[in-house]
């Protein structure tokens, strides 16, 4: 069964011009260049800056993406922001996208999580849940499996195997409702991606290299393999907090946007611009 999430979803910054405005134009050639290239969107959140964006640039930025993707384009909510996550998620329903990505990171275990992801299901767009790290977590996969209109949960830890054991667990919901499916989270799990039964992929490499990330997940074991090993070095970087500079950056040397980030995050300094070269030179840059 094929679901909203099935295939590839790039994690999608929010280009800015020089003074901080919204730069919808360089977005929706972005948008265009992943759509194009077999990649759906994800935009307005961690990697997007959501915490600086007002409703009425998420609702600018939503538009402009279900817009340039033809609705193949999905928005990501995080837990922490409560009432205003709400409020993306129902206006991102309004404007026809495809999906919701809850980014729940730790707050999977967070009181009030569960009831937030049913309010959340419950706004009629199909759900994914992710989540950063941690073990002992089968028990709240179990209960996310539990709730109508989750579709797909993204392994984000670096515990394969683990996700092999929830891909069991959840056997038994599939057959008999279709869902929810296991989605790689992270370059770390993409050899394992047969193993766990992954239907999909989220990351914010596919927003580099989308074609690539398109084709990966139909890959032999070997080659999955290889390409995480190649993009070890470049998810390092974008797992941390400043990640989005790294993205624009990378993107910029593309042509496809200026660097230009939100406080708190700052442009990269040279030392880590030169990190970053390495890792884009390392993940074989030709041939976006």
């Amino acid at each position: 069964m094929n679901t909203a999430f099935t295939g590839t979803v790039g994690l999608t910054p929010t280009p800015f011009e020089r003074d901080g405005a919204l730069d919808l134009f360089a977005f929706s050639k972005l948008c265009k260049s992943l759509s194009g290239a077999g990649v759906a969107p994800a935009v307005c959140g961690a990697a997007g800056e959501a915490r600086t964006l007002c409703m009425r640039e998420r609702s600018a930025l939503i538009c402009e993406a279900v817009g340039a993707c033809r609705g193949k384009a999905h928005v990501c909510i995080d837990p922490a922001e409560g009432d205003r996550a709400l409020e993306t998620a129902r206006e991102a329903y309004a404007l026809g996208a495809r999906g919701l990505i809850i980014e729940a990171g730790q707050s999977a275990v967070a009181a009030g999580f569960f009831s937030f992801v049913r309010e959340a299901a419950s706004i009629g767009l199909p759900v994914c849940v992710t989540r950063q790290g941690g073990r002992s977590t089968l028990g709240v996969y179990a209960e996310l499996g539990s709730i109508d209109g989750v579709e797909a949960i993204a392994e984000q830890g670096r515990v394969p195997f683990e996700a092999l054991t929830l891909d069991g667990m959840l056997c038994g919901r599939r057959k008999t409702a279709g869902l929810p499916y296991v989605v790689c989270g992270c370059g770390e799990t993409l050899p394992f991606a047969g193993v766990v039964g992954a239907r999909g992929c989220i990351c914010a490499e596919a927003a580099l290299f989308p074609r690539r990330f398109a084709a990966i997940l139909k890959a032999p074991a070997e080659v999955r393999a290889a390409e995480a090993l190649r993009f070890s070095d470049l998810r390092a970087l974008l797992c941390m907090p400043d990640a989005p500079a790294f993205l624009k950056y990378a993107l910029h040397l593309e042509g496809l946007c200026l660097p230009t980030v939100r406080l708190p995050l700052t442009e990269p300094d040279a030392a880590a611009k030169e990190r970053l070269d390495r890792a884009l030179r390392q993940a074989e840059r030709a041939g976006r």
